[in-house]
């Protein structure tokens, strides 16, 4: 019944991915089909860790 963790869990591990693949040079609509999220969920977690630098 760790229903919260497995959430922040599977996140947490999506944005690594997201992560990891847009330093691989993958476009952010690429990344999205793969990880089944939207265009705009993409950027964000890229800014957001880049601090907010737009690309």
């Amino acid at each position: 019944m760790n229903t919260q963790a497995d959430s922040l869990n599977k996140e947490y591990s999506n944005n690594e991915r997201i992560l990891q693949m847009n330093a691989s040079g993958v476009s952010v609509k690429e990344i999205a089909k793969k990880l089944n999220m939207g265009v705009g969920e993409v950027r964000l977690v890229i800014n957001l860790y880049k601090g907010g630098k737009q690309q």
